[in-house]
């Protein structure tokens, strides 16, 4: 289960800073985030919540994974 999880996370690491990379190149400002409704945006229980909220590429490169497997964040360029 915990090789799972760490593989999993390590995707979406992996996932998010090649489309943050690529955004980026595409001169592209914002993402919109993609993620578990209750997931916080810097932290899991951050108040600030991260699903289906659109952030600048340098904010979402500050956090590209930030609490545990459950709730991986996915960027799209908006």
């Amino acid at each position: 289960m915990w090789a799972e999880a760490a593989t999993l996370a390590k995707s979406a690491v992996a996932y998010n800073a090649g489309t943050l990379n690529r955004t980026r190149e595409a001169g592209v400002r914002y993402v919109e985030v993609f993620d578990g409704m209750h997931c916080g945006w810097a932290s899991h229980q951050d108040p600030d919540k991260a699903a289906r909220t659109v952030r600048s590429v340098e904010e979402a490169a500050e956090f590209p994974r930030t609490h545990a497997a459950a709730g991986l964040s996915v960027l799209a360029p908006t």
